[in-house]
């Protein structure tokens, strides 16, 4: 995890200022399939007549002007031409928001797990993530939306029920047997909720509550939509170990929307480790 640190702490810093950077890497599969003559790392600046080669079954995202250009072994090498927008501006804006956010991130990275719980078929399925403490619990962003669940423990099939506690009515249901899944979108209202993963031979129960808004810090709203939301969601879960329990539901369902984007990718893995998935 701590290569990971790159994610949000290196933007080439003493570079970013270039008047001939007309982009940056968004994403990359293998860095050992990327031929290229600066450090392939997130978010490393690209400029005017930079070539990049991509081997074998690789890929590299360039992002320019918002736009992204995924280059592979089929259209590679692939060179960076001048763009028609002014790009330093969203360069300061991610710079600002990376330095500012950075502790964050690497409160994620360097936490201690939580204590770990038996995944045995004959335990209950279970949800750490939707495990709460006293006057602390598991919270969630009202509006409509996908969920996505991941458990352990128990026994296949699954049936996954979720009841708005107050009105007593069923928003969504299913059988599966897998160990995780991806709702419909739900219309959550603020209010509370509950979670019932129902295994062939154990039954668990997870309360939640939803709320109106989450108030973010203004810096994050100019940047782009996949690199806000991982620096929201990094920034729900590492203010101190009671937020953590309190919004790591939350954040991972922000991370999880960008399964492609690796920064995003990584966090998500980083918070399952944590949780103990």
């Amino acid at each position: 995890m701590k290569l990971y640190l790159t994610i949000i702490l290196i933007f080439y810093s003493l570079n970013i200022y270039a008047t001939t950077k007309v982009g940056y890497i968004e994403d990359f599969g293998d860095i050992n399939h990327i031929e290229w003559n600066k450090n392939t790392t997130y978010y490393a600046p690209v400029y005017i007549g930079d070539t990049i080669t991509v081997k074998e079954d690789g890929f590299i995202n360039i992002n320019q002007c918002n736009q992204v250009y995924k280059i592979t072994n089929e259209n590679s090498p692939y060179t960076v031409q001048k763009t028609g927008c002014d790009v330093i501006k969203i360069t300061d804006n991610i710079w600002l928001a990376i330095k500012t956010f950075a502790k964050y991130v690497t409160t994620i990275l360097d936490a201690p797990p939580i204590e770990a719980r038996t995944k045995s078929p004959e335990d209950p399925p279970t949800i750490q993530m939707l495990e709460s403490i006293p006057f602390t619990t598991p919270t969630l962003k009202a509006g409509k939306r996908n969920l996505f669940l991941k458990w352990s423990g128990g026994k296949a099939p699954y049936q996954l029920k979720i009841i708005n506690t107050k009105q007593k009515n069923t928003l969504w249901e299913t059988k599966i047997e897998l160990n995780f899944a991806k709702t419909n979108k739900i219309n959550l209202q603020a209010g509370e909720y509950q979670l019932i993963i129902q295994a062939s031979n154990r039954t668990q129960k997870y309360d939640f509550e939803v709320v109106e808004r989450i108030d973010y810090s203004e810096e994050l709203q100019d940047l782009p939509e996949n690199l806000r939301t991982t620096l929201q969601a990094a920034w729900l879960v590492s203010r101190d170990k009671t937020n953590r329990i309190k919004w790591s539901f939350e954040a991972y369902q922000q991370l999880s929307k960008f399964k492609e984007y690796g920064p995003a990718r990584e966090l998500r893995k980083a918070l399952e480790q944590e949780r103990n998935f």
